[in-house]
């Protein structure tokens, strides 16, 4: 197999063409002629200048930023062979900071743009641009002149270095191990060999998964079956249904998917579109069945695990999380389910019940729980998305949210107005966080109205500038939405969802914006174990569960009332209708995909056992889930799908700390607002999640507050 190594030679790496050995000549992209001073998405001295970079900027810009990073790192490798004192952490890892800023800021700025301001050439220019920056990422990893370094550093100072630094030494220790920078030749030539089958299974995977997603359309015969439908659900059939010329059609598109089984009252046609669904490149065609590669990902997963020394595949990515081990895992998971089990069995009898007095015959089946759960929430609770929206004028709640934000963390948060960071649109704004004593601490822009055709519908929270004591930077952060704009003098409203949603991303941003860590690479969410990620979103989230919070966000758009008592029980009880089922569900996917990579039984015997452990149900013959399980095949979860759980279990831990403490102007919700502040906001990614829990509530995560909030115990 070839080995490709980067060339050492700036001069001969980026000419434009290169004779090849056997006489002709190999073109390559001409190096762009851009500098910081003629195309501003270069200058990362500064806030990024939205309003001046355009469509070229950002197609030049990339390039010749991985080209320069390139450049640049090996004139840092030549500075660190030539020191003669002894190399010191500041000397080692403070360019690399500087060089990762710069790379990071242009990255970043463009891939924001990408997302508010789309273009096919825009979005062009970020997927071509992808591969270059992840190799300049790695480069650190694949250099021995830096390993070398980094162990002198550890072997002789790790004991005069501070906890972040020695979290900076670690992980760059751990990365370049995971690479490969300390194999011999043979097994090098190893791990590259898996690397590359690796790649083409996956490719042979997704495109498994796409063929036979795209294959499936079914156009409604019976439109009245969707009669329950709200308009945007039929608007998104329709939609779909101007690709097929034909009247409203199903797909298999998750969105599309989702709200046809959630609205659709007529079994047959749900039964045939959720048979397609979870039958995605199983075996009803040969040609695409995901089967055979779902085992050839196994194997070389299991064989790249063996090569770095450990037992199997999940031992290895047990490396990045918070739960040590997967026993930890196990235990947690196993404390969760008798209760669960017991709750669901009790729940969905009141749902057979329910469906069975109106109108389903026989029982329940997984084609039906969307339909017939939505049927009995919106019976019990008489929840109307459109009445709840009328308590939630978005200024309203974000403006609250701000206050809350202040009360528990003691911090201000202002909308900046000189205008020295230019933004992208006119809808948004800048606002900048300062501290108790007026210090200036970081800034985020908030984009929140939906721009159709030109702006992603997520909602996101982008990274857009690490803190970084070498590069003087200070943490930037997007916020991102598509909430309804005001129209006609109406202030724009929210969804509970749109709120929780808010509340979300605003949490993970702050956890980005109130580091203390003067180090990119472990700074904020950085370098934070991926079980633990969603923490402090998931916890700001949570806060909605308080009544006092929920009210203090409300201001009805007539009457200017806060949402009522009854109407909020109704809402927390419609929430975690079911949620004992959610519950199993998560658990289910995460053990087997723990499963999955520490067992080498075939993974459909796997998938019946690890089923029968969790699900209520039957496994249905024509049941293939797992081969469309993108997530842990293709994706960045192999062995960590239960990273969601995990963070929601730990989000849960937390928010009872501050639920017990309250939420008023007291001295009890303020020291826990300070606790979480020096723990979880400010250390990130510096110090080892499971150590920051620890010095939050002074013990281990318990499962319990979990069970707790979903009121499963």
């Amino acid at each position: 197999m070839l080995e490709v190594k980067p060339l050492r030679s700036p001069r001969r790496t980026f000419f434009a063409t290169l004779p090849a050995g056997n006489g002709y000549y190999i073109l390559l992209p001409p190096v762009p002629a851009d500098t910081p001073e003629t195309n501003p998405l270069m200058r990362t001295s500064g806030p990024p200048q939205f309003d001046s970079i355009d469509e070229d900027h950002v197609l030049n810009g990339l390039g010749k930023t991985t080209i320069n990073h390139e450049t640049a790192f090996y004139r840092y490798e030549e500075d660190i062979q030539k020191m003669k004192t002894q190399r010191t952490f500041e000397a080692v890892f403070d360019p690399l900071d500087q060089l990762n800023h710069d790379l990071v800021h242009t990255f970043t700025t463009a891939k924001i743009l990408s997302l508010v301001k789309s273009s096919p050439k825009l979005d062009n220019a970020i997927q071509q641009s992808q591969q270059g920056i992840a190799r300049c990422r790695a480069l650190p990893n694949g250099s021995q002149t830096v390993l070398r370094s980094i162990k002198e550093i550890n072997n002789e100072q790790a004991h005069k270095l501070s906890e972040a630094q020695q979290r900076v030494l670690s992980r760059y220790l751990l990365e370049a191990r995971l690479a490969g920078a300390e194999l011999n030749s043979a097994d090098s030539r190893l791990h590259q060999s898996i690397y590359a089958s690796l790649e083409e299974k996956k490719d042979i995977f997704r495109s498994n998964l796409i063929r036979t997603s795209e294959k499936f359309s079914s156009a409604l015969m019976d439109p009245t079956s969707m009669d329950e439908a709200p308009k945007n659900v039929i608007d998104l059939l329709l939609k779909t249904s101007s690709t097929y010329s034909v009247g409203p059609v199903v797909t298999l598109k998750p969105p599309v998917y989702h709200s046809f089984m959630k609205y659709c009252r007529d079994r047959r046609q749900r039964w045939n579109v959720w048979r397609a669904f979870v039958g995605r490149a199983g075996f009803g065609d040969a040609s695409t069945n995901n089967s055979l590669v779902i085992e050839d990902i196994r194997q070389l997963r299991a064989k790249e695990a063996k090569l770095f020394g450990y037992e199997n595949y999940a031992a290895l990515s047990m490396e990045t999380k918070m739960a040590r081990s997967v026993a930890d895992v196990m235990s947690a998971v196993s404390e969760m389910t008798i209760p669960s089990k017991a709750k669901c069995q009790t729940e969905l009898s009141s749902l057979q019940s329910y469906a069975s007095e109106n109108g389903l015959q026989g029982e329940l089946k997984m084609w039906d729980m969307a339909y017939w759960r939505r049927k009995q929430r919106e019976a019990l609770f008489r929840i109307n998305d459109e009445e709840v929206r009328q308590y939630f004028p978005f200024e309203t709640v974000f403006e609250s949210m701000l206050r809350l934000a202040k009360d528990l963390f003691q911090v201000t948060i202002k909308k900046d107005t000189s205008k020295q960071f230019p933004v992208w649109h006119e809808d948004m704004q800048f606002y900048k966080i300062f501290d108790q004593d007026g210090a200036e601490l970081s800034g985020f822009y908030l984009d929140p109205y939906a721009r159709i055709g030109e702006k992603d519908s997520q909602a996101r929270c982008e990274l857009a500038q690490n803190r970084s004591k070498a590069a003087n930077a200070s943490p930037l952060a997007a916020l991102i939405f598509s909430f309804l704009p005001p129209t006609n003098g109406k202030p724009s409203m929210l969804t509970y969802d749109e709120v929780s949603s808010l509340f979300q991303k605003f949490g993970t941003a702050l956890q980005h914006l109130l580091t203390t860590v003067p180090y990119g690479d472990v700074s904020g969410v950085n370098n934070v174990e991926w079980d633990a990620l969603n923490v402090c979103g998931a916890t700001f989230r949570m806060f909605l569960n308080n009544p006092s919070v929920l009210k203090s966000l409300s201001k009805h758009a007539e009457n200017g009332q806060q949402i009522p008592d009854d109407l909020i029980q109704r809402l927390y009880q419609s929430e975690r209708h079911l949620s004992s089922l959610d519950l199993l569900s998560e658990m289910y996917f995460g053990v087997l995909d723990l499963s999955l990579y520490t067992k080498g039984d075939f993974w459909q015997d796997i998938t019946k056992d690890v089923w029968r452990d969790f699900m209520p149900f039957a496994l249905e013959k024509v049941d293939a889930h797992p081969c469309g399980f993108s997530h842990v095949f293709v994706g960045h979860y192999a062995a960590a799908y239960y990273s969601f759980l995990w963070s929601e279990m730990v989000a849960a831990d937390v928010y009872s700390a501050f639920n017990d403490a309250g939420f008023g102007k007291t001295k009890e919700a303020a020291h826990m607002g300070r606790m979480f502040r020096d723990t979880f906001l400010s250390l990130g990614g510096s110090c080892h999640a499971a150590e920051v829990f620890r010095r939050f509530r002074g013990r281990q995560v318990s499962p319990q507050a979990l069970l707790q909030f979903y009121n499963i115990v």
